[in-house]
């Protein structure tokens, strides 16, 4: 019996899936430790993604030693030919695939839907990659990732700094009466005694995933109590997933399929104003747009592309 696998490898997650010959699910592992190569080193990223495949056969009752027919990674931070082909060749040299394929993340999602449309990844970082081959982003939390949960995370960290200095910057004119529940969020998550105790976490003990996490408390907070410095925080987010789509208008169909990957899109509501208001304001070609959403894990698409490949 064939067997076949794809992996969905995050900032902050890995999500692995197993098919049989038939198609047919064999078993699953959906939070699985982040892969991204570029945060943890290319031998601590195999050796996760080795120990997930193992617990994945295990789960589907195989030994862990099977060797998958074919596997298809699709891993952010994959966007280096070179440095997909470092990975690959150190994935193999474990044996636990025949064939095997490295890609960017949103190429998962894309090939889950049958290649349509584009896909706009906004999770920890952000992404956007058209069924055409166009893109934008996809860069990192240093250059850019505009519109991700880190970006939100860190955006919010130079609005309250700002004002602890009464640097009234123009992206930033906001009172600390203002900021206070963003701050007091900011303490507690980070477990400050005074906010600029942040700068460990910032620097030393630095965590891209545990970074982003404090947006999740931010949403949370405005959700409950429409916090405004909140909700200018992911208008702005909102506003910078929009100029993704806007970057690559040229090469979209009128009548647009978006495919809305990452758990920032679960505060669509807080999201939407500057989402929409943006490409309201901005959009020329763009007739109509649907935001459609995945009901099989991405890397569903990840298997399909491994196996495409090993034929």
């Amino acid at each position: 019996m064939f067997y076949y696998g794809g992996v969905e490898g995050g900032g902050t997650k890995t999500s692995l899936v197993i098919y049989d010959a038939n198609a047919k699910e064999l078993s699953r592992v959906l939070d699985g430790p982040s892969t991204n190569f570029f945060l943890i080193g290319k031998e601590e990223a195999v050796k996760r993604l080795v120990e997930i495949i193992k617990e994945c056969l295990k789960k589907a009752g195989l030994p862990i030693n099977t060797t998958l027919e074919s596997l298809g990674l699709c891993l952010s931070g994959g966007e280096n030919e070179k440095t997909n082909e470092d990975i690959k060749s150190m994935i193999m040299s474990h044996g636990v695939a025949k064939s095997l394929i490295v890609r960017s993340d949103t190429l998962g999602p894309l090939a889950t839907i049958g290649n349509k449309g584009l896909v706009l990844i906004a999770g920890t970082g952000s992404n956007l990659l058209t069924a055409s081959g166009a893109r934008c982003g996809g860069w990192g939390s240093f250059i850019g990732d505009e519109g991700g949960a880190h970006w939100i995370a860190q955006l919010a960290t130079t609005w309250i700094f700002h004002s602890e200095d009464n640097f009234r910057h123009k992206i930033s004119p906001f009172s600390k009466d203002q900021l206070f529940p963003i701050k007091s969020i900011f303490l507690e998550y980070f477990k400050l005694s005074e906010i600029s105790d942040i700068l460990t976490h910032c620097y030393d003990s630095y965590s891209k995933s545990h970074y982003a996490g404090v947006t999740k408390l931010i949403a949370e907070l405005t959700a409950r109590t429409n916090d405004p410095i909140g909700r200018r925080l992911f208008s702005e987010a909102g506003s910078a997933l929009a100029h993704h789509i806007l970057a690559v208008e040229d090469s979209l169909e009128l009548d647009l399929d978006v495919l809305c990957v990452g758990s920032l899109w679960l505060s669509w509501e807080l999201l939407m104003e500057g989402f929409m208001g943006t490409l309201e304001r901005h959009a020329t070609k763009i007739k109509s747009l649907r935001l459609i959403s995945l009901k099989e894990p991405s890397a569903l698409g990840a298997a399909y592309l491994g196996q495409w490949k090993s034929e």
